[in-house]
């Protein structure tokens, strides 16, 4: 039986804490066509001596400076020798079996890009499961909507696009590489296949690097539209109206860094009414923004649903989560749907759930954009390039 070679480079620097657990993770898979590449940007830390303990075991290793994960990536993939190469970040970790799903699925359906579901671990510890298989790979054209940490993609596509993609533009794109792999390489029509396993693929620190620098990585994916939209005005659009949509919900809490708080609260409370019950669908981090806004509008958040929680602590935020049954029982309150690229789908679920006439549901990113059209993306804008704002 072919069984696909899978090269997975883990670009590293100064993450002593966490480097083994992700090593660990790749030796610890049961699949035999593998190679790793760990790629090193210089660390002053104890990560190089923690690497070099595997020995001969790893595959490629290379301690240098370099411009960031991308640009450790674009220097060294010539080393890779799989069919389908992976980034695993450094302080993210594989499942067991993860890349036989992936081989498994390569063999079945041949896809330029392969990709699955990731558990996203809180700074509390609480573990959110985040499904790719309903996602909309439109999505792509606002926000990343594919893990990165959970794909494997060509090794010939991947070159090629650091060669003629990645070099060309690495100025004008800081932190959102990897968004502007996916959505360039479906805007080309090439074949994603989702890869159906047991359990995530991968775990995510969301408390990690990755979780910073947020509005600079709203900025990077405006970019990255018009980089890849470009002058295609059908394209434009068809997918600028809910990209902006989407920015404001990513971006919303900025404000009260960039404005006076009472002149921010006042307009919330035009949406989210003080002294008001609210219960928020979806956990993770817009559902950690929507909080934020409750508590701003000194509104009364009961507790949260989410189709997808996994936890043995029960509670979200001090809050507990429920299932979405609990809603039935439930008379006048707002439910405001938090999941990004699920909204659809949960306004849907909640028709067929045959709520009480009281019961209003109240989309996320609708409300931010409407607040965002009121007080300007300029403020937030200036704030970044000022530095206030990160």
């Amino acid at each position: 039986m072919y069984e696909p070679r899978i090269t997975v480079m883990i670009p590293v620097f100064n993450m002593q804490g966490t480097i083994t657990k992700a090593i660990d993770s790749f030796f610890r898979q049961d699949y035999k066509n593998k190679e790793l590449l760990v790629l090193d940007g210089g660390s002053t830390d104890d990560t190089v001596n923690l690497i070099k303990q595997y020995g001969g075991s790893v595959d490629y290793f290379v301690s240098q400076k370099d411009g960031g994960p991308s640009d450790a990536m674009a220097k060294n993939l010539k080393y890779a020798t799989g069919d389908l190469v992976a980034i695993l970040g450094a302080d993210d970790w594989y499942n067991q079996g993860a890349l036989t799903a992936a081989a498994n699925t390569y063999r079945k359906h041949q896809a330029d890009v392969l990709y699955g579901d990731c558990c996203c671990i809180h700074s509390t510890g609480e573990r959110v499961i985040k499904s790719a298989k309903n996602k909309v790979l439109e999505d792509l054209y606002y926000y990343n909507a594919v893990f990165t940490n959970a794909a494997f993609v060509k090794k010939e596509l991947l070159e090629k696009y650091y060669e003629q993609y990645w070099r060309k533009n690495k100025e004008r794109i800081h932190i959102s590489t990897d968004h502007y792999l996916w959505l360039l390489l479906y805007h080309q029509g090439k074949l994603f296949e989702y890869i159906d396993s047991r359990d995530a693929l991968t775990n995510y620190s969301v408390s990690g690097r990755s979780a910073e620098k947020e509005y600079e990585g709203c900025m990077d994916d405006a970019e990255i539209f018009r980089l890849v939209v470009g002058n295609d005005s059908e394209a434009v659009k068809k997918y600028l109206p809910k990209f902006k949509r989407y920015f404001a919900a990513r971006t919303i809490l900025y404000y009260e860094d960039t404005m006076a708080k009472e002149d921010f609260e006042l307009e919330l409370k035009k949406y989210l009414p003080e002294g008001e019950r609210y219960v928020i669908f979806g956990t993770g981090h817009i559902g950690n923004k929507a909080e934020r806004l409750v508590r701003l509008s000194n509104g009364k958040l009961e507790y949260f649903v989410d189709n997808n929680y996994v936890a043995n602590t029960g509670d979200y935020l001090g809050y507990k989560i429920c299932s979405p049954e609990r809603i039935k029982q439930e008379k006048n309150l707002s439910v405001i749907i938090s999941a990004l690229g699920c909204e659809n789908a949960i306004m849907n679920q909640l028709k067929e759930m045959g709520l009480d006439a009281s019961i209003k549901v109240i989309d996320y990113s609708d409300l931010c954009e409407n607040i965002q059209n009121t007080l300007g993306v300029e403020i937030l804008t200036d704030a970044w390039k000022r530095g206030v704002i990160r």
